[in-house]
């Protein structure tokens, strides 16, 4: 079983990327391997909706908890909890990010 959160690895070698050229390249249709010189495609939709699904589901029940728990917490304090997890998950993107051969 693959692990959900990795770096990419070309699809013909192996070669893994590093998180900057994968920051730089996610939107890209079809790039090449810096190792093997060979073309693939990148795939990165599936990968971002799970994150983003997980990170919803995550974010509802910590809201939920805290405001049956707590006593006196205010909507902009949880409100702002949301936007740093939200910003922090963004970090997260690039290891979602998958590489295909081109058919």
């Amino acid at each position: 079983m693959k692990f959900f959160l990795r770096l990419p690895t070309c699809p013909y070698c192996g070669a893994v990327k590093r998180y900057n050229d994968v920051k730089s390249t996610t939107h890209d249709k079809v790039i090449k391997c810096h190792h093997c010189k060979k073309k693939y495609r990148v795939s990165y939709i599936k990968g971002h909706a799970a994150l983003i699904l997980i990170e919803c589901v995550i974010l509802i029940v910590i809201n939920v908890f805290l405001l049956k728990q707590t006593r006196g917490i205010n909507i902009p304090l949880l409100a702002g909890f949301n936007a740093v997890i939200i910003l922090l998950s963004t970090l997260l993107f690039p290891f979602t990010v998958r590489y295909k051969k081109i058919k």
